[in-house]
């Protein structure tokens, strides 16, 4: 869940294929009822620009906000922790529908993940194996992609005497929706990704992360050749 610390794509940090998760002004309540539940609910400026504040944007009326709704588990299958979560939103803006000269006013998503620890070396520190799933759907008639899925793991101190080092692996597919390919774009499908990494701990503030992925139709289109990225981060704290 981090760009920096783990997978370089973007669409193995969170759901954001699916849920609309622009930077900008919002507000959301967390509330607990029991050590292991919680829910949140929250809404955010769907108009939002980068760089700007967004005070114009933001207080522009409800038929510009998407609105969120959360609720969470903690789990413990044999002394190992997770987490399952489950959720939906509600855009409230107008968009065009795909193929016609209609517009369709508000649209919702629904999403789920779960990550789960599988293996703890030893004690209660967090070295061992861990993974996670997740799951995403919205309205086709609207947006370009209408499905979304990505599993993975991670393995904290995969080697002897590397015990914080951290190797991960993952892979995400994002299907393009019916709707749009019959408007006029029968080259679109899915697009599907394929990345590892290992981080290394080279100081108690420094790391370096080679990292490879692989992208089979990027963007969702058949008729573009299959990708590959690589990447080396030197990450510095002060």
């Amino acid at each position: 869940n981090s760009e920096d610390k783990q997978f370089m794509a973007q669409y193995l940090d969170n759901n954001n294929a699916i849920i609309p998760l622009k930077v900008g002004l919002g507000a959301t309540v967390y509330l607990h009822p029991t050590p292991r539940w919680e829910l949140s609910f929250g809404f955010a400026d769907a108009d939002n620009r980068t760089r700007v504040m967004g005070f114009d944007t933001f207080f522009d009326g409800a038929d510009s906000l998407v609105w969120f709704f959360q609720t969470g588990l903690k789990t413990q299958v044999a002394d190992l922790p997770g987490n399952l979560r489950v959720g939906s939103y509600y855009d409230a803006r107008t968009s065009a529908v795909f193929g016609t000269a209609t517009r369709q006013t508000g649209h919702a998503g629904m999403f789920l993940s779960g990550d789960q620890m599988l293996f703890r070396e030893s004690g209660e520190d967090l070295q061992g194996l861990g993974a996670f799933v997740r799951y995403g759907y919205h309205d086709g008639d609207v947006n370009r992609f209408a499905h979304f899925w990505s599993l993975g793991f991670q393995y904290e101190g995969p080697l002897p005497g590397r015990d914080v080092d951290r190797w991960g692996g993952a892979m995400y597919s994002i299907h393009v929706s019916d709707r749009f390919r019959a408007a006029g774009n029968p080259t679109f499908s899915r697009e599907t990704g394929y990345e590892t990494y290992y981080r290394m701990q080279l100081s108690p503030w420094m790391t370096l992360t080679p990292n490879v992925q692989y992208i089979v139709n990027p963007g969702g289109s058949n008729a573009l050749d299959d990708a590959v990225a690589a990447n080396l981060r030197l990450r510095i704290t002060f």
